[in-house]
């Protein structure tokens, strides 16, 4: 069991975390916000791992964010083989262990996920789930919001729609599939997807509170590639409100795992993919995330801080029903 609590914030600095942070856990890559809340926080961090992307090493804010984690020190992990990503990934686990091994306390580990492929901070999630000592961890999720980037329409789409490592079931169903579908702003993302599992989805979508233009793009590609979906199977969500959002996916998914076997397949935002992970994690992969990407022909947006970062903290608890706050 676990308690989720949400903090939406503009001065991450000036957050009493109470405790330092025995491990902030990073990334380095191309996207301006991918150093926003190491530099905001930096004082708090007693140690820290920062997973580097292989390429886009030329790119101005790759380079950037490069020296800003290099002149302080950082420990930088890189992946730019695929058996280099494993160990990376395995050397994370094998930290968060480290750390529990040496203390008598709460160990809070902060995730900027941010910048992250759903791959990596899957991994990191699914690692902790299934620690032992799981109960000795206070989980830190903090995601810096971008300024609006409206997505081109270009011949990039999914080249890769396939379960999540770690987030499926791998029997062979004998009950029909519910799909539901994370709608972000990229259009590749959702071209053919409803096809692709030959149903009729359920769609989350995020509401006109959060930012208009999203929402516009959002119910635009709804009605361009979505359409004849039934008003009944759409939800709309407010990503400021995570915890109000979690309970809507629970009540949807829990009700249909009676009789389906259900899918969730998050195409944006990331706030919504790791509530979708917790969510198959909490019912131990009876709820399936798969992923679906263009693989190497992502298109490469620039994402820039605006400085509201959204913290989602998760305790563990033991022999208690669980809570949400």
């Amino acid at each position: 069991m676990f308690k989720l609590k949400q903090i939406n914030t503009e001065k991450l600095s000036e957050i009493d975390f109470a405790d330092s942070i025995d491990l902030f856990i990073g990334c380095l890559g191309y996207e301006e916000r991918a150093i926003y809340q190491a530099k905001e926080i930096f004082d708090n961090i007693k140690d820290n791992i920062i997973i580097v992307f292989g390429n886009h090493e030329d790119e101005h804010f790759r380079k950037i964010n490069e020296e800003f984690f290099k002149k302080n020190n950082f420990n930088l992990l890189y992946t730019d083989t695929p058996n280099k990503e494993r160990e990376s990934l395995l050397k994370i686990d094998e930290k968060i262990n480290e750390i529990l091994n040496n203390s008598n306390d709460v160990v809070n580990v902060y995730i900027d996920y941010s910048s992250m492929t759903k791959s990596w901070y899957s991994h990191i999630l699914l690692g902790i789930f299934n620690n032992e000592r799981k109960e000795n961890l206070k989980i830190i999720l903090g995601y810096s919001h971008a300024e609006h980037v409206r997505s081109k329409l270009i011949d990039n789409y999914n080249r890769i729609v396939t379960p999540l490592f770690g987030y499926c079931n791998l029997s062979v169903p004998n009950i029909p599939t519910s799909v539901v579908i994370g709608l972000g702003n990229e259009a590749n993302r959702v071209i053919g997807l409803k096809e692709y599992f030959d149903t009729v989805p359920f769609v989350f979508h995020s509401d006109e509170t959060y930012n208009s233009e999203y929402y516009k793009d959002a119910t635009d590609l709804l009605e361009s590639y979505l359409s004849r979906i039934p008003s009944k199977n759409i939800f709309t969500y407010p990503i400021n409100d995570l915890i109000y959002t979690y309970y809507l996916m629970e009540n949807l998914c829990s009700s249909l795992i009676k009789n389906h076997r259900v899918i969730i397949a998050p195409c944006g935002p990331k706030p919504f993919t790791v509530l979708s992970l917790i969510l198959s994690l909490k019912y131990s992969d009876i709820i399936e995330v798969w992923q679906i990407t263009p693989g190497d022909n992502l298109e490469k947006i620039n994402r820039k801080p605006t400085g509201l970062v959204t913290i989602l903290e998760l305790d563990f608890i033991k022999d208690a029903e669980q809570e949400i706050s």
